[in-house]
Formats: structure tokens, sequence, C-alpha cells
């Protein structure tokens, strides 16, 4: 697999150009290459992908990385960051430059979750059955004993905007 970083930024501005509506266009037509329509596809999953042909080498990129690497003149060290979690909105005040780490604690609440807030659980062995857990950097900061699914939430809140400061996305 290739490094996500390898392509000189250079060879981006040669091939495409970006829009102040967070789209990519091609600079120049080729093959089935419309320069009215944006550059690359958007996935079921939301991202916008390119892919890009230099030198024989076929670099499929996400247009988040390269609008991201083409304003700012550098490549992303890990992630490109949606602040609002819409995956197909690379407007450049949407997008920063994440680890791994920060990028999950933007996510909201997840799909499976059955409490209905983030971060909350049901412990139904506890007399006072409701508890919180945040994660940061692979830890795990938890506590149980909350009578109420609001007052763990609570707890979680505050913790999550300590440790996660700008990241921080109450779901």
């Amino acid at each position: 697999m290739r490094p996500k970083n390898d392509l000189p930024i250079e060879i981006l501005r040669e091939h495409l150009e970006v829009r102040e509506n967070g789209l990519v266009y091609w600079k120049f037509s080729r093959r089935r290459r419309i320069l009215s329509r944006p550059a690359g596809t958007q996935h079921p999953r939301g991202y916008w992908q390119i892919s890009l042909v230099v030198d024989g080498i076929n670099y499929r990129l996400y247009s988040h990385r390269v609008i991201f690497a083409m304003i700012n003149g550098f490549w992303p060290p890990e992630e490109t960051d949606h602040k609002n979690e819409i995956k197909g909105d690379n407007v450049i005040d949407n997008l920063r430059s994440a680890s791994c780490s920060e990028n999950k604690c933007n996510r909201g609440k997840q799909a499976n979750n059955t409490s209905g807030l983030k971060w909350v659980k049901f412990d139904k062995r506890r007399r006072k059955p409701w508890r919180a857990a945040v994660r940061l950097n692979g830890s795990v900061r938890e506590k149980g004993g909350f009578s109420t699914k609001e007052a763990a939430f609570t707890w979680a809140s505050i913790v999550e905007k300590q440790l996660h400061g700008e990241f921080y996305n109450p779901g």
C-alpha cells in the first residue's frame, strides 16, 4: 500500500483545482473527464475519492485530503477531520488536521447506541444502573452508579470537554 503523503502537492496543482464550494475539478479534459463535473466520485459512505494516474501509478485520493494539502501547502500528518461530521462537505473551513484519536472524538453517537446518549450505557446488574465511559488515546475513564442516564451524560460531557477540547462532540 502506498503512503498517503507521497504525491507532491505541485502535481496535484497541475491536474486539479479547488473551488469555494469544497469540490475539486480537473484543470484539463482527457478521456472521460468532463470539466464541468467534479473530479472523482462520491461513495455511499459520503467521501469523495479521486483517481489520478501519475507516471503509471494510480493514486486513489480522498478529496478532503487533497483540498487540505492544496490549500495549506502540506499533507495532514495523520488524518483530516470534518468539523461538522458531514463527509461530503469539503469546504476548507470545515477541514482540520487531526490525529486518529482526535478524529474519533469528533464522532457522533454510534448507530448501535441503546441509551440514546453518547458515552452512556445501561448496566442491569447494578442498583444505580447507568454508566458513562470516555476514551482518549486508548485509555478509558469510566464511572458508574448514576441513577439516571442524564446524570451519566452530564458527567461524561464535562470529562469529554476537558479531554478533547476543540474536538468535543456531544453526539
